[in-house]
């Protein structure tokens, strides 16, 4: 077993399972709201408070000794999907290096590190589409010092976008079968990713400004949508999205959704998936409480490397 950590805006999300290809196994979660300014746009500001807060998580819902990968989400790291040659691992670290330091000024890329997920072969090139990643020191270093100094035994730092590339490949093959949108909402943040003919193509991070729940809340997304959908079609002429599929949204709020992005013309459908988790020890008695959408960037962390 394996405790998965990712602190959005107000909470603390903590999942201890472990995976296995799509099956993820969860025996403990835990939803615990974060002390007032801890935490702004993923970046801990106090660190002697996160300290404190984390010793007191500890204490009363731990002790969590397991290996623990945090998912880091914040608009400070920089993603990157890139087609590249098939080459040696540390070849690849190269060509993402230089790539994504191509995009960062020199004060920036002084202070980054660099690294890379492989997403697959790309058929159309003969090469590897990869995920590569630039994170900075200064906003890495709080987090392994205060989750360390508190007991939690780091081995992984993973950020959200790969989280979320890794429950797609391992549970949504629906999404390889055509060209679609995957959409997943945590709160204030919209991620639209674009798969064309089976292959991962784009991911976007939208912030939202409206209240959850909202027309105009909706709204926003709708454009953030259409916007993807205009920008496929203009690469592509006349291939058009086939479907758009989001995953952990409650019946009442997709329907609200759905009614919004009407004019598309492309049908709009939550992803059960429930059925690739099992509940069990402390989680198999309050797994009804369970919410996916809470949870999903967590789950995302235990899949894969």
């Amino acid at each position: 077993m394996s405790v998965s950590i990712f602190c959005s805006p107000t909470e603390l999300r903590l999942v201890v399972g472990s995976a296995n290809n799509n099956r993820v196994k969860i025996e403990e979660f835990h939803e615990l709201p974060l002390p007032e300014t801890t935490m702004i746009n993923g970046i801990i500001t106090n660190p002697d408070s996160m300290l404190r807060y984390l010793k007191d998580v500890q204490k009363v819902r731990g002790p969590f000794g397991q290996d623990a990968v945090i998912v880091l989400e914040s608009n400070l790291v920089r993603t990157k999907i890139m087609t590249i040659p098939k080459v040696a691992p540390r070849q690849v670290t190269l060509f993402v290096t230089d790539e994504l330091k191509a995009l960062a000024d020199d004060a920036s890329a002084a202070e980054e590190i660099y690294d890379y997920s492989i997403i697959g072969d790309n058929s159309n090139t003969g090469g590897l589409d990869v995920l590569g990643v630039a994170v900075g020191r200064p906003l890495l270093k709080p987090y392994l010092e205060t989750f360390g100094a508190s007991g939690f035994k780091v081995k992984k730092i993973d950020v959200g976008v790969n989280a979320l590339i890794k429950i797609i490949d391992s549970c949504v093959p629906q999404l390889k079968a055509d060209t679609n949108l995957f959409m997943f909402i945590d709160a204030k943040v919209l991620f639209i990713t674009l798969f064309e003919d089976g292959g991962l193509r784009i991911i976007k991070k939208y912030r939202l400004i409206g209240e959850e729940g909202t027309l105009e809340y909706n709204q926003e997304i709708a454009n953030h949508l259409s916007a993807m959908v205009q920008f496929q079609m203009g690469q592509h002429h006349e291939a058009g999205i086939h479907s758009i599929y989001t995953a952990g949204m409650a019946p009442e709020r997709l329907a609200g959704l759905a009614g919004v992005v009407s004019y598309l013309n492309i049908p709009i459908e939550d992803i059960q998936l429930d059925n690739h988790l099992d509940f069990v020890g402390k989680a198999g008695f309050d797994g009804s409480e369970f919410r996916l959408s809470k949870y999903l960037l967590n789950i995302g962390g235990l899949l894969g490397k």
